[in-house]
């Protein structure tokens, strides 16, 4: 089987004519995700994860839906749904109570 690479002229004019159903749907989750970039337990930042297909595209989305893990804890938190669906390692985020030194 041989692939051939279109030109970005070539691809204009293929999907010209079809609307765009993809790009809203993507912006209205990229700001969502924006909203839970700090993870609340450390500080760290949350990166993209994708689980499973069934959660990916369990609401008759278009675009695949992610959950957020911190990079620091490893907390992972669904902003779908707003749970939180593993703590992480508890011995990487600062005590809640202050450690006072002798």
């Amino acid at each position: 089987m041989t692939c051939v690479t279109l030109t970005p002229e070539q691809v204009r004019k293929a999907i010209e004519g079809y609307e765009d159903d993809l790009s809203g749907e993507n912006r209205k989750y990229e700001a969502l995700y924006r909203q839970y970039e700090t993870c609340p337990r450390c500080g760290g930042k949350r990166h993209k994860e994708f689980l499973s297909k069934e959660h990916i595209f369990g609401q008759g989305t278009l675009v695949p839906r992610a959950v957020l893990r911190c990079g620091s804890c490893g907390n992972l938190f669904d902003p779908h749904s707003g749970l939180e669906v593993e703590r992480g390692n508890p011995a990487r985020v600062p005590p809640d109570i202050p450690i006072i030194g002798s």
